[in-house]
């Protein structure tokens, strides 16, 4: 299996080259281990959104098999299983701390760690010592 991304490419060509179709492969399920295109063994994910972005969150679809559900305090919880740690933190870092990443322990802490190597980058150089515009 390969991956391709298209924002890397500069050409395509036609070639004689190909290959043989694995006729035990499912797309659907090759698909639904992983969160966007990362495979990697699936982890159990428990998200809980913030009540002010839970209808926000409610119409986005993380993952095929996710299910949702509303808590006593407006708040969402999602549920999926899925490999792709990373993309999810890529991901998740967009809705900010309206957030929590209550399960697994290792997705939230990676996520803290790509924050803060990410914080600390910007709070060092020569534009962090500059006045904001």
């Amino acid at each position: 299996m390969r991956y391709w991304v298209l924002a890397n490419m500069s050409e395509a060509a036609v070639t004689e080259e190909s290959f043989e179709f694995d006729e035990g492969f499912d797309l659907v399920e090759y698909a639904t281990r992983s969160f966007g295109v990362f495979q990697e063994e699936p982890v159990d994910v428990v998200l809980r959104f913030a009540p002010e972005v839970a209808a926000d969150a409610r119409s986005f679809l993380f993952h095929p098999g996710q299910e949702m559900e509303t808590n006593d305090d407006s708040s969402l919880t999602v549920r999926f299983r899925a490999g792709g740690t990373r993309e999810m933190c890529w991901h998740l870092f967009t809705w900010g701390d309206a957030v929590t990443v209550e399960k697994p322990g290792k997705l939230r802490l990676q996520i803290a760690e790509m924050c803060s190597r990410f914080a600390g980058h910007h709070r060092t150089g020569p534009v962090a010592t500059q006045d904001a515009d």
